[in-house]
């Protein structure tokens, strides 16, 4: 059954500030309605953010596909390889990649401790592990700043803000 923004739990920042902006969001109503605390319509509520086009591939595809696959390179290695610890230098200063991780799998970023008491999806790991890329965020950040080239990239923009919601419940 779905509801429409103004029916969701009335102390919702979000969903008011949608609802005054004229947004035509609608939601699911949570599995467990008496839980004040699920975020359950936000998160289904985010997929209708992209209304011209909604989530109509997967990331991969997004990466694959989007700038001529410019960032499927990083997309690769983030959900189909193991964590090496790199150098590589961003505006001067050399940092490290995966300092720590050496060896680890999608899966293991998965099972460590935050990820699995917020309950991430390898696909919320994965977009959060790719935010963390130099080139990835600054596309995706200009993205969002600007609203250019947003649709392509509106599944992996929906499974960030799924996993910057769970995670903000684990937040004092």
């Amino acid at each position: 059954q779905e509801a429409t923004v103004s029916s969701v739990a009335n102390n919702d920042d979000g969903a008011k500030r949608a609802k005054q902006s004229g947004a035509t969001l609608k939601c699911l109503r949570p599995s467990n309605p008496s839980d004040e605390s699920s975020i359950e319509p936000m998160l289904h509520g985010t997929t209708t953010l992209f209304p011209k086009h909604g989530l109509y591939q997967s990331m991969e595809q997004e990466f694959k596909n989007s700038k001529d696959g410019k960032y499927w390179s990083e997309y690769e290695y983030v959900v189909h390889k193991l964590a090496s610890e790199g150098k590589f230098t961003v505006h001067g200063t050399i940092q490290t990649r995966d300092k720590g991780h050496d060896g680890m799998s999608l899966k293991d970023f998965t099972n460590m401790d935050r990820p699995k008491k917020a309950n991430l999806s390898q696909a919320e790991v994965a977009v959060l592990r790719l935010l963390t890329n130099h080139r990835w965020s600054s596309e995706i950040n200009k993205c969002l700043r600007t609203g250019e080239d947003i649709a392509l990239w509106s599944t992996s923009i929906s499974m960030l803000i799924s996993a910057l919601l769970k995670l903000s419940v684990l937040s004092p």
